[in-house]
């Protein structure tokens, strides 16, 4: 059995001015960027079977964003989607998503960009060992 492992990061830095979440009281949307928060992606694959994990700097992720990251990462890797797993850093510094739900707009960017990701990884698939 031959192990691969390929990784990969994307910016997923929101325009100023989106709503933010994370601490109570918090309305107005984000004045400016600090630094910017990431996606990173991990895809490993045994000849047999492949994973992906994607991990997110984002307050939380919702059933909605996951189902759509793991149906168009699926569509486009052929890992099957009940192997990919999508989680959050759960980061005070990112865009809504907990108390409130992240826009529609905002939702479709992140779901593709979070695919995109898993994808660039296993592009990235490299002999590896544990």
């Amino acid at each position: 059995m031959t192990l691969r492992a390929g990784a990969a990061e994307a910016v997923i830095t929101p325009p100023v001015g989106t709503l933010m979440d994370g601490y109570s009281g918090r309305e107005g949307g984000a004045v400016g960027v600090h630094d910017d928060l990431h996606a990173r992606a991990l895809v490993v694959d045994d000849g047999n079977t492949s994973a992906a994990l994607v991990s997110a700097d984002l307050i939380g992720v919702d059933r909605r964003l996951v189902a759509s990251v793991r149906e168009r990462a699926a569509s486009a890797t052929g890992i099957p989607a009940a192997n990919i797993l999508v989680a959050a850093t759960h980061t005070h510094a990112g865009p809504a998503g907990l108390r409130r739900e992240l826009d529609e707009a905002l939702t479709e960017v992140m779901a593709r960009t979070l695919a995109g990701v898993i994808q660039a990884a296993q592009r990235e698939l490299r002999p590896a060992v544990l």
